[in-house]
């Protein structure tokens, strides 16, 4: 389900989640501390879930819920004796925090100052680490067992916060409460410090109030009546934080008793620190004078902690360390600018700027950081930094030697250089520089900060660079996020500026939709739309008519792009059409050689769908024959061609013979100028190539331009050598040289050629090869349909042997049996279609009967289902041969009526499919497929009510035994899906409430002759007897009680499941017995009755409980007559039985 169904299916139970919120907070509010006031928590918070999807729906509710909950917990921690405390409003508080934000939470948090000293005498309480304490749960058990000790001696407790919930919510009420509008003095004089103290003791733990206390301090310290004091003091002690050391004091000489703690205390510690010092200097009022502390800080907090990296990296990771120390560095840079701007820096301006110039310098280095976040970090604090400078020389100074990040030795690099020359140069350059070099380009343009005189041809010279920027390794490639932040540059400065040249923006747009046509990676391509369109809509797009540019947004719109097969194969021919004619050459430089082997053949595709789509035509519209596009594109595969370079061979082979291939005929190899050289690279390939070393991607391009070769009848070419390295090929298990295989052999078949170039010993080398189990030879085998009938009769044959197995031949690779149905119909069609099935016998009809029979499996499975599915299909096609006898349609009907009730989904779909296709003798069974609805493929329920009516029809007794058994078999099963197994059952148990006693009984008549284990197999049997054990359960033989043949019906079921439970050691054959037996004794049935006696004394332990809890409920039901009083002749009777039981 997409973010958008979740949206609306949220929106639609909004009110319904709204109110039960609402009811049951009224419901928690009138409970004590009890096991229901836990539930009804949870289900509140469950109710609250939902709404993370669209969490301003809450809004209506919020601030009644809000001040409702800070009621509850004011309640508790003013309350005389808090011995038990309801842990509801603090958990309830804490989950709309996580799905709306705190933010907006603690906006309806009541800010009564009269509230404060309650708050913080709460909190005062508490003592999150400490006292010989490693971790949060040793804290709880310490304050639990203190609390229980002052219980025990001086009766009535003071709350004090035990769970993180608890210490959470009233830290964050705290921070609203601190920005009271007047000083905190009023309060008493010791109100500072004890702030100060509970925000302190709170940011160095790992615990989720971490966050709420650095707000607390942040706004603590930055009031203006307690920055002179506080701000000074918090600097210290977080340097104390930094030098935080273990000592021998601390573990009275055993180091190794607090390492953990000491270790943990250093981490969470530092990362607080950095955490309230970056809030801090976000708070701090940009017109307080505040040098002198400056200064301090730049002095010891600045050049100790931030730029002294190496301790502090140790302490807490390079990327979370790197990430803050950003994030302090910026703001630092930013009140200290802000201090100049208002005057307040005094006689330490030219100081100010060395520190910021030091700033700037270190933030630079961290554009080529590994991380990503710390790169887009960096690069938002630099350009805020720019913006905020006064000196125009100085701005102008930060952007180049941003700009110098990416031009660096990139004066020889143009646009029309070839991809080989930029990829040489881009293997010199970090990616990660780029990468965080564009993200600053692009923020300083999001703010004006550019020169379009100074900066834009540089600008645009490097944009035209990194939007093609991408290192090719072995099995995978860089350069995406540089792309992606080239296109973010794009966007921002077609947002930004107006009346940019030209040449720039066509420059730019040529770039920008190659990348939107064929860059491989979905969020590039979409980028790179989003800044099309900006470009467009706020430039008026490159030069062309307001059409062109109208129809270029419409092309490249969001959901078209982002399937990548669409966008290469559909998309591209809409942009060559609108003028675009650069997607080509960038497709054969960049798509036709790339490392992934599926864009390389999808590339393919689209230069012959693109040199398709421009047939060169003349003024009256007349065809020339002549396609300038398909000559250009084969003249630089030509020149692109190294059979060094896998990569490179590969693409360039297959895409010759995609485009030389066309159906179209765009350009006929012999009257190609370079005809030899194609030649030569089809010769170039060796056996060795094809055998070793890459030799599924050379054999997937030779066979791709073979076929062409084959199919314009092309000389120069030894049909021979081509058959001995087409064998070499079909050695191969892979899908892309199967199917050409298949398009070369196809090839051979509609030129004739099979007769001359497949000789008997190659044939014979075929089959055999087949008989190994290799499936492309037994694909091939099904495209010699021209070959003599001899040795046409020896193909079927094979085909039928590796199909049916014999003495001599048993193939165990289903893949290359399913082939072997597959070309064995292939075939039959040719033949029938060529008049020549005089030689065909019965017995090849048969090889398809017997594969839709095929249920082997083995530790994948029902692996026997490719060979059923792949008969379903090659059945189907003959079943209206001429040669076809009655005998065979038959039991393609019989079969497909059996497996269009089977466990596998996939399997019921083709059969129920292919049944509508069969031009049916019988009405009614035709009438009953043909109303199938098109819901059976995703609900097994509306299938199987639909073939329950086949019960009723009038099949020859071999279908209607083959359609109950494969029903049976589904409903009956042990490993099948929910939906299967609730369809199936609840359909039959429908079915037979519609009939009438007597149908029922027949129905349990045709049922129990299934079971028979000799006849029908041991799994048959279980399924069948789990069948009529739901039967019985459902009540559905109640309406044989009072018929004079009833005790002749059960009486055979009993025997049926007597008979298939005696003599085996099968727990689930016993089991499904035990389930029957219970059936039939709730009907009165003795004899089943004293058989679950009997079976409470059988030798395995699962046998008897089962047995023993089945008789306990027949007993209890018998026991009790309509009155529900206890029957006296009842209570005797099940005393004998159980009496004469051999115990």
């Amino acid at each position: 389900m997409s973010i958008d169904e979740l949206d609306i299916g949220v929106t639609k139970a909004a009110p319904s989640l709204l109110a039960d919120i609402k009811r049951l907070l009224g419901e928690l509010e009138n409970l004590g501390v009890d096991e229901s006031s836990v539930k009804l928590s949870e289900k509140l918070r469950a109710s609250l879930d939902p709404f993370q999807e669209a969490p301003q729906l809450l809004d209506p509710l919020l601030e009644n819920v809000v001040s409702r909950l800070a009621d509850a917990i004011l309640d508790i921690i003013t309350a005389d004796d808090s011995r038990t405390v309801n842990e509801w409003p603090f958990e309830i508080l804490y989950t709309l925090c996580k799905v709306r934000g705190y933010k907006t939470v603690c906006q309806f948090l009541p800010p009564q100052v009269t509230l404060l000293e309650d708050v913080v005498s709460a909190l005062d309480e508490d003592e999150p680490m400490g006292n010989g304490a490693k971790n949060e749960q040793d804290v709880v058990k310490q304050q639990d067992q203190s609390q229980i000790s002052g219980i025990e001696e001086s009766g009535p407790a003071k709350f004090r916060p035990v769970t993180w919930q608890q210490r959470y919510s009233l830290l964050l009420w705290l921070s609203i409460l601190v920005l009271a509008p007047f000083d905190l003095d009023t309060f008493g004089p010791e109100i500072q410090t004890k702030l100060y103290t509970v925000a302190k003791k709170y940011i160095s733990v790992p615990g989720k109030e971490r966050d709420a206390a650095i707000l607390v301090m942040s706004r603590l310290v930055t009031r203006s009546d307690t920055i002179d004091v506080l701000l000074p003091l918090l600097f210290g002690d977080i340097s104390e934080i930094f030098d935080l050391r273990p000592s021998n004091d601390e573990n009275n000489g055993n180091s190794s008793i607090t390492t953990d703690y000491v270790s943990n205390a250093a981490f969470f510690g530092r990362l607080g620190a950095l955490q309230t010092t970056a809030m801090v200097f976000q708070l701090v009022p940009h017109n307080k004078h505040i040098s002198d502390q400056l200064s301090s800080l730049y002095d010891t907090f600045l050049q100790k902690i931030l730029l002294n990296e190496t301790e502090a990296k140790g302490a807490m990771g390079a990327s979370t360390f790197d990430k803050l120390k950003v994030k302090n560095l910026g703001r630092i840079a930013i009140l200290l600018l802000s201090q100049v701007e208002s005057g307040k820096a005094g006689t330490r301006e030219d100081h100010y700027f060395d520190y910021i110039e030091e700033i700037i310098g270190e933030l630079l280095k961290f554009l080529s950081n590994k991380d990503t976040l710390v790169r887009y970090s960096t690069s938002k604090a630099i350009s805020r930094i720019v913006q905020r400078l006064p000196s125009e020389d100085f701005k102008l100074d930060v952007i180049d030697a941003v700009l110098s990040t990416m031009d660096n030795g990139s004066d020889n690099m143009v646009p029309s250089v070839s991809f080989r020359s930029l990829s040489a140069f881009f293997d010199q350059k970090s990616p990660s520089s780029w990468h965080g070099a564009l993200l600053c380009i692009a923020e300083m343009l999001r703010r004006n900060l550019l020169v379009p005189r100074l900066h834009f041809t540089r600008l645009t010279k490097i944009l035209n660079l990194s939007l093609r920027f991408e290192q090719q390794k072995l099995t995978y490639s860089l350069g995406d996020n540089v792309r992606d932040a080239s296109c973010y540059a794009c966007w921002s400065l077609f947002r930004v500026y107006q009346n940019i040249d030209n040449s720039v923006i066509d420059a730019l747009f040529r770039d920008l939709v190659n990348l939107a046509c064929y860059d491989p990676e979905v969020n590039i391509r979409r980028a790179a739309s989003a800044a099309l369109q900006e470009g467009v809509g706020r430039q008026g797009g490159c030069n062309g008519s307001v059409e062109k540019q109208v129809g270029l947004v419409q092309t490249i719109e969001y959901f078209k792009i982002g399937l990548r097969s669409r966008s290469y194969l559909e998309v591209v021919l809409q942009i060559y059409d609108l003028g675009f004619s650069s997607v080509v050459d960038y497709a054969l430089e960049r798509t036709v050689c790339n490392w992934d082997p599926a864009i390389r053949r999808l590339s393919a595709v689209s230069l012959r769908l693109l040199a398709e789509n421009s047939m060169y035509s003349d003024r009256n519209g007349v065809d020339s024959g002549h396609n300038i596009v398909s000559d250009t594109i084969i003249k630089a595969l030509l020149e692109m061609y190294d059979d060094r370079d896998i990569d490179i061979r590969h693409g360039v082979v297959y895409t010759l013979g995609e485009v030389l291939g066309s159906e179209k005929h765009l350009s006929d190899i012999n009257s190609v100028v370079d005809s030899n050289q194609i030649t030569n690279i089809l010769h170039g390939f060796s056996e060795s190539d094809l055998r070793q070393d890459n030799e599924v991607l050379n054999s997937d391009a030779f066979l791709h331009l073979a076929k062409c070769f084959v199919q314009h009848n092309v000389k120069g070419y030894d049909e021979q050598d081509m058959i001995n390295k087409l064998t070499i090929c079909m050695e191969l298990n892979d899908k892309n040289v199967a199917n050409g295989v298949s398009e070369i052999m196809k090839c051979f078949q509609n030129t004739n050629h099979t007769v001359n170039a497949i000789t008997p010993a190659v044939l014979d080398k075929w089959i055999q090869r087949m008989m190994a189990g290799k499936s492309t030879f037994a694909l091939a085998l099904g495209l010699v349909s021209n070959l003599p009938t001899g040795e046409l009769q020896k193909v079927l044959d094979a085909l039928v042997s590796v199909i049916k197995g014999n003495s001599n031949v048993v193939v165990k690779d289903l893949s290359t049996r399913a082939q072997a149905v597959h070309s064995l119909g292939e075939l039959f069609i040719a033949l029938d279609s060529e008049d020549r099935l005089d030689f065909l016998v019965d017995n090849y009809f048969d090889a398809l009967v017997f594969a839709l029979n095929d249920y082997t499996v083995d530790s994948r499975g029902d692996v026997g289902s490719w060979v059923r599915g792949a008969a379903i299909q090659e059945s189907t096609k003959l079943y209206s041969s001429q040669r076809a006898t009655e005998a065979f349609r038959n039991a393609v009907v019989r079969r497909l009526l059996g497996m269009s009730v089977e466990i596998l989904l996939k399997l019921r779909v083709c059969a129920v499919e292919h049944l509508k296709q069969l031009p049916l003798s019988m009405p009614q069974l035709k009438h009953i497929v043909d109303t199938i609805s098109g819901e059976y493929e995703r609900s097994a329920k509306v299938l199987y009510s639909h073939m329950t009516q086949i019960f009723a029809l009038e099949l020859d007794p071999a279908s209607s035994t083959e359609f109950m058994i494969s029903y049976i078999s589904a409903a009956g099963a042990q490993h099948v899906s929910e939906d299967t197994l609730r369809g199936s059952l609840g359909a039959l148990v429908n079915y037979l409430r519609k009939l009438s006693p007597e149908g029922i009984q027949l129905f349990l008549t045709q049922l129990s002759d299934i079971i028979d284990v000799k006849r029908y197999g041991s799994q048959t049997v279980i399924c069948a007897l789990r069948v009529l054990a739901h039967i019985l359960n459902s009540g559905l033989l109640l309406s044989l009680y009072a018929k004079d043949n009833k005790q002749e019906v059960i009486k055979r079921l009993y025997i049926r499941t007597f008979n298939a439970h005696i003599n085996t050691k099968q727990l689930p054959r016993i089991s499904a017995a035990i389930e029957v037996f219970s059936g039939l004794a709730r009907l009165g049935h003795h004899e089943s009755t004293r058989r679950l006696a009997v079976l409470c004394n059988h030798i395995f332990p699962l046998v008897r409980v089962g047995a023993a809890e089945s008789l306990r409920e027949v007993l209890v039901t018998l026991l009790e007559d309509d009155t529900g009083e206890l029957d006296e002749d009842s209570i005797a009777e099940s005393i004998d039985i159980l009496e004469e039981a051999e115990w």
